[in-house]
């Protein structure tokens, strides 16, 4: 498949095709209007140009200034679907002699440009080729651009032509989009792509090897958009969530906030996120019904009728909780407090946005995949969303029962030093330096599956003065995966007394740690209860039945003549010394199938018994 066919088959809508016009020579003028535009975003309509048409342009010039200097050879292969179709190619007479290094570099001598076309000749033949590109029209490609359009542009300005291009760089594009090559030099991207350059840096081959590139980057280009289209599909609100974004919005209007950057998104664990680029509200659907989570402090939350829960870690922990609700009116006590997290989300979205260009296109960048909803959409899903109703499982939120520490027994297997004999107790800094490197090797040993290792590192880390949740949590983590869940419990209630403040997810973890362990200890009880009550079992079935007890059955091998060939104390005990199944003597003894591994078998007992029955039978 061809690239064209690539971009056929990719796009959706049909790429209009433009018409190639080709200018007449253009007389000189006395004053001349000429500029190049260098595009730096690729806009579909951009995009769309490039898989239609476009020209591919090089320069060989004397030296590097473009005021001083002059074109010595112009190279132009026009691009039609990927293809080159049509190609210009020519040496210029610059009138002046070309430096030492510039020939070093292209080949070209003084003596090969003597019999060259004048620069009028030539330029009034490369505006013919040029075409609509002179104006707006098509796209002109180039490695390195503005070199060859300063070039360009001081020669057309000189000799009097108008011109008004657009055109596109390589170099940069490539950078953006290409990622691999050892650096982004033509030849470099030629030999990453695989083309074959017969004669690098001369202009006709660098404008070809720079259109095929052009192709490239554009297949690369379209490649991240429907990759990113998917991504914003799957992160696009749908069903009742848009009737939640809607009722934020217009409670956000009404309320007179600006909404230039409010958008939403679902995150990859299905949460629909309220955005001023950070996050300020979060909801959620579960089988318990659906919620908001607010922090523990929103004054609406107490005394009030809503159902809550505590939230888990990775909602923020015990410093936030789960509100339950079925109707957008019951969200309307929160109003006052949602607008006031909005409005300090959106001041500290400023701050970093007016940092710098850098950081304001990036803000700009980041939202630009995310949802917004206009005012009719706003109309139509809050219309839908007032009539709407969430159920709420009350049964399925009050059956979680939480355990206490009272409720575990607490025995720690891992030992450490006391708080007080820590380096550097009370010196975040100094302890950060010293024992930040540790704490930073276990993570990437806690990572790597190595916990015990890990948790040396910790012990490391904070008995040189190293503390903060991180740390803490790093703990946690590692000992929940060693199932030593005593341990998590000690040094989270540790990490709760020292840090203070934000430990709402180090508090979640011990709750967590102590509901593990409630489970491990209670499964010990019961299969210890099981063990006993099978052991009394036993007892009863050997007091009942006390002969047969540990008694073994001695089986009789014999041949197919039935002559005895060996005694055995038990079935196992023939098993291996002749190789055959111990089941399968057993049924062969008890007359069940007829052979065992090409003998047959007898029970002792049972031929006790026949002849003892015999014996009776003659009396």
């Amino acid at each position: 498949m061809g690239l064209f066919d690539f971009f056929k088959r990719k796009k959706k809508k049909p790429v209009p095709t433009v018409e190639i016009q080709k200018n007449p020579p253009v007389e000189i003028k006395k004053v001349a209007n000429v500029s190049a535009v260098n595009i730096k975003e690729i806009s579909e309509e951009i995009m769309n140009d490039i898989c239609d048409h476009y020209i591919a342009f090089d320069v060989e010039t004397t030296g590097l200034m473009p005021g001083k200097d002059r074109i010595i050879e112009i190279g132009a292969v026009e691009f039609v679907k990927g293809i080159p179709s049509n190609s210009f190619s020519t040496l210029v007479n610059p009138q002046t002699k070309i430096s030492p290094s510039a020939s070093a570099v292209n080949h070209i001598t003084d003596e090969m440009l003597m019999m060259a076309p004048s620069e009028e000749k030539v330029y009034s033949e490369l505006m013919d080729f040029l075409g609509n590109a002179l104006n707006k029209g098509t796209i002109i490609c180039a490695h390195n651009a503005k070199f060859d359009m300063d070039f360009l542009c001081n020669t057309l300005s000189r000799l009097g032509f108008d011109a008004n291009i657009r055109y596109l760089d390589t170099l940069a594009l490539s950078r953006k989009f290409i990622k691999g090559p050892e650096n982004y030099k033509q030849v470099t991207l030629a030999q990453y792509f695989g083309f074959e350059i017969e004669n690098a840096h001369r202009a006709l081959d660098d404008a070809t090897v720079c259109g095929k590139i052009l192709w490239k980057i554009a297949a690369q280009i379209q490649e991240k958009r429907e990759k990113e289209a998917e991504q914003i599909a799957i992160h696009t609100p749908k069903g009742k969530d848009l009737e939640l974004c809607a009722y934020i919005q217009n409670m956000l209007v009404e309320n007179k906030a600006d909404i230039t950057m409010l958008r939403f998104r679902v995150d990859t664990s299905g949460y629909l996120d309220c955005k001023f680029l950070y996050s300020f509200l979060k909801f959620k659907t579960n089988k318990k019904g659906t919620y908001v989570i607010l922090y523990h402090g929103f004054e609406v939350i107490k005394n009030s009728h809503f159902i809550t829960e505590p939230c888990s870690v990775s909602e923020g922990g015990a410093s936030f909780l789960r509100l339950y609700f079925t109707t957008l009116e019951d969200l309307q006590v929160l109003n006052e407090r949602i607008v006031a997290e909005y409005q300090h989300t959106r001041s500290y979205a400023k701050k970093y946005m007016d940092m710098g260009e850098y950081c304001f296109n990036e803000a700009w960048d980041t939202i630009r995949p995310w949802k917004k909803l206009n005012a009719e959409e706003v109309t139509k899903y809050l219309e839908i969303g007032m009539q709407d109703h969430w159920p709420i499982n009350e049964k399925a939120i009050k059956s979680v029962v939480q355990h206490t520490r009272d409720d575990v027994v607490v025995q720690t297997t891992y030992q450490r030093i006391p708080i007080e004999e820590i380096k550097y107790l009370n010196d975040e800094e100094k302890g950060f330096d010293v024992g930040g490197p540790y704490y930073f090797n276990g993570e990437d040993q806690r990572k790597d599956g190595n916990e015990k290792e890990a948790v040396l590192l910790f012990d490391k880390a904070r008995e040189n003065g190293y503390i903060s949740p991180a740390l803490y949590e790093s703990y946690a983590k590692a000992f929940h995966k060693m199932k030593a869940y005593a341990d998590e419990i000690v040094i989270l209630e540790e990490g709760i007394e020292r840090l203070e403040h934000n430990t709402g997810k180090l508090e979640t973890r011990r709750q967590n740690a102590i509901e593990a362990l409630y489970r491990k200890q209670n499964k010990e009880k019961e299969n210890a209860l099981k063990a006993k009550r099978k052991e009394e079992r036993r007892k009863i079935q050997n007091s009942q039945s006390p002969g047969k007890q540990g008694r073994r059955r001695i089986v009789i091998q014999y041949d197919e003549n039935m002559y005895i060939l060996k005694k055995y104390s038990s079935a196992a005990e023939a098993s291996r010394e002749t190789g055959c199944s111990a089941q399968h003597i057993r049924d062969a003894a008890k007359g069940v199938r007829e052979q065992a591994g090409g003998f047959f078998w007898r029970y002792q007992e049972d031929i006790d018994r026949d002849e003892r029955e015999t014996s009776n039978g003659h009396d």
